[in-house]
């Protein structure tokens, strides 16, 4: 069977996903690797295309500035283009609520717990 592969793609350390969470650092490796996966599949013909918003909107735009061979069409929805004058500042001045939102709330384990400041034997296993 050969059809056209959707590929929504999160990231490594979020949720099912192996490794460690380190948010904007390996979006565009890792969504080129994942577009290039499925490009191979039996089940694809070789196109590919994303969809996702916000954060996962972000990540392909990260991986289609790497001009994966396979990717056909992207459909980031809303998501920004310039993380830095659109998500983590405002008019240039720091966005705290948007700071907050990503630094507390979406990885609180790695700010409030002391383990994390410590060698990676004191981590927790989950």
């Amino acid at each position: 069977m050969n059809g056209y592969a959707v590929v929504a793609q999160d990231v490594r350390g979020r949720y099912e996903s192996e490794g460690i969470w380190e948010p904007f650092q390996n979006e565009a490796k890792d969504g080129f690797d994942t577009i290039e996966w499925a490009a191979v599949q039996s089940f694809s013909n070789g196109k590919v295309a994303t969809e996702g918003g916000s954060y996962n909107g972000h990540n392909q735009w990260q991986a289609a500035s790497l001009n994966p061979p396979h990717l056909v069409a992207a459909f980031p929805a809303l998501a920004s283009t310039n993380i830095y004058a659109n998500w983590l500042t405002m008019g240039g001045a720091f966005r705290l609520s948007f700071n907050y939102g990503w630094g507390v709330v979406r990885m609180p384990n790695r700010i409030m717990l002391p383990q994390y400041c410590t060698p990676n034997r004191m981590r927790p296993k989950n």
